[in-house]
């Protein structure tokens, strides 16, 4: 996803900045190509939004239904486990 950003941005009229640095401009303006990177960066972002929405209520499902597995994961819960050989 930030590569398309990336690809995107010198396309605009825009000046490019990484972490609030400027950088070359290593492209020209067409607003023809940066709309198709746009559209994929945006498809990416919604993507990634989607998967962290699926993981979180992968989390809160269990949990309501009563299962204990979030509890089971917790790194700080006391838990005794049985070696067996």
């Amino acid at each position: 996803m930030p590569l398309t950003g990336y690809l995107s941005s010198p396309l605009t009229q825009y000046k490019t900045k990484v972490f609030g640095t400027p950088v070359p401009k290593p492209g020209w303006e067409d607003p023809e190509i940066n709309a198709i990177f746009s559209q994929i960066h945006e498809g990416l972002m919604w993507g990634v939004l989607t998967a962290i929405a699926v993981h979180i209520a992968g989390v809160i499902f269990p949990h309501v239904q009563g299962d204990q597995i979030i509890q089971k994961m917790l790194p700080w819960k006391e838990q005794h486990l049985t070696i067996r050989y």
